[in-house]
């Protein structure tokens, strides 16, 4: 009983529950009786209050997926913009968008029940293997998506109301990247860093301060097309309002 002090009244009542037929003595089958049925109480109780991981149960649904999903990103709702600041740090509306490495992009509602489009991208002609889609970031500030690839490149897309056009890529880049992460300031949305690794085991960091003011990456795409920008450039501060940099951490991927 450990250093807690029991008086002769919490004796008498603990040996009346485990003397079950009042004989005045408990034999070892008492004994054990009460020490199982203790524990199966101890049990049940801590089971009633103890958190479900899924308190529903889990059901199935339906995809057009034809591959590996390798991204779930979400993707924001900022409906409370004032110019380049978004009061939306708790707002919980928004969408998810999950992608497959063959190139189909699925978006869905906040609860991530109905799927409310689909986008399928297309494998380049002019090569010889097939495109394979490594990672997706939602850019909520700049109503954009970015994708990395087999291709070393970052594709970034407008994904603004109902369309998905490819606007801006960044290309030349060492190895093929192969995760991302991504970060805006809801008190300055023109301030927002990507972050990706890449296969070679470096890290790169491209640091946005004028991303919604001036464009993404300074100047607009061109009409009906894209703007494509060395990362190189980037490195050398080529574009305004746009640093980049690079981190070899080791050998592997990261």
């Amino acid at each position: 009983m450990g250093n807690k002090t029991v008086d002769d009244h919490e004796l008498e009542i603990l040996f009346m529950k485990v003397d079950t037929n009042c004989d005045g003595t408990v034999d070892w089958d008492e004994y054990l009786s009460y020490m199982l049925l203790e524990y199966q109480e101890k049990d049940i109780m801590s089971s009633t209050f103890r958190e479900v991981p899924f308190p529903m149960p889990l059901r199935e649904i339906p995809s057009c997926h034809r591959d590996t999903i390798n991204s779930v990103s979400y993707y924001q709702l900022l409906t409370n913009r004032h110019g380049i600041t978004a009061n939306d740090a708790d707002n919980p509306g928004g969408r998810y968008i999950t992608m497959s490495k063959e190139g189909v992009i699925n978006f869905w509602n906040s609860e991530m029940i109905a799927l409310q489009r689909t986008v399928t991208l297309e494998q380049p002609r002019d090569k010889t293997m097939s495109l394979w889609l490594t990672d997706l970031v939602a850019m909520a500030n700049v109503n954009m998506v970015a994708i990395s690839s087999s291709e070393r490149e970052i594709s970034f897309y407008d994904c603004s109301a109902t369309k998905f056009e490819l606007q801006f890529q960044i290309t030349a880049l060492d190895k093929a990247v192969l995760t991302m992460d991504y970060w805006f300031d809801y008190n300055n949305l023109n301030s927002c860093m990507l972050l990706m690794g890449d296969a070679g085991g470096n890290v790169s960091i491209i640091v946005f301060s004028e991303a919604c003011s001036a464009g993404l990456f300074g100047d607009s795409a061109l009409t009906g097309g894209c703007r494509r920008i060395p990362f190189p450039a980037l490195q050398q501060g080529v574009v305004k309002g746009v640093k980049a940099m690079q981190h070899h951490l080791h050998n592997d991927w990261v």
